[in-house]
């Protein structure tokens, strides 16, 4: 399945969402009111951890955007960030699975010689178990994360069989998952 959400058409820019199933493209635009704005220039990528597609930036009716949404494949919804990439827009956008995070890269804010730096977005809430043993977050402050911490044994309980299978990571099992 591929996603296109935007871009630029005869009358200007673009707010709708079409996905491609491999022989035709569907409209998928809700119509709900909470969407993102029009805009042209930005990414999207896909996060396998959260199964969701990932928005950012563009170019809006008033300039660069730094708003960053998720589309589920039913309808969007806005991320409030604690730190996020100032506006910008045709910036370089992938997603890394060993970090289970989306890396955005540069793009255009408009002076000379645009953005060089690199952002990354990982949904890690210490308050899910779930999220944190797959993020490596020591959330109870016992000194131990991942499939060494016995908090993660019911997400990861397959670590230190020499198989590195889902949802394990080198982070997570590195005694699994690092190359021999």
């Amino acid at each position: 399945m591929a996603v296109l959400f935007g871009g630029r058409g005869e009358a200007g820019r673009l707010g709708d969402i079409w996905e491609w199933d491999g022989t035709a493209w569907a409209d998928r635009t809700p119509r709900s009111v909470l969407i993102p704005a029009a805009r042209a220039g930005a990414t999207l990528i896909y996060d396998a951890a959260r199964a969701r597609v990932v928005l950012f930036g563009g170019i809006g009716e008033l300039g660069a955007l730094s708003d960053t949404w998720e589309w589920d494949g039913i309808a969007w919804s806005k991320l409030s960030l604690a730190a996020a990439p100032s506006p910008r827009h045709h910036q370089a956008m992938a997603y890394d699975a060993a970090r289970a995070a989306a890396i955005a890269f540069g793009g255009d804010d408009g002076t000379p010689l645009g953005l060089r730096d690199t952002w990354f977005l990982r949904y890690d809430d210490p308050n899910v178990p779930a999220e944190a043993c797959q993020a490596g977050i020591d959330s109870d402050g016992d000194g131990r994360t991942g499939c060494d911490d016995p908090d993660c044994a019911a997400f990861c309980a397959r670590c230190g069989d020499g198989i590195c299978d889902r949802p394990e990571t080198s982070r997570l099992c590195p005694a699994d998952c690092e190359p021999k």
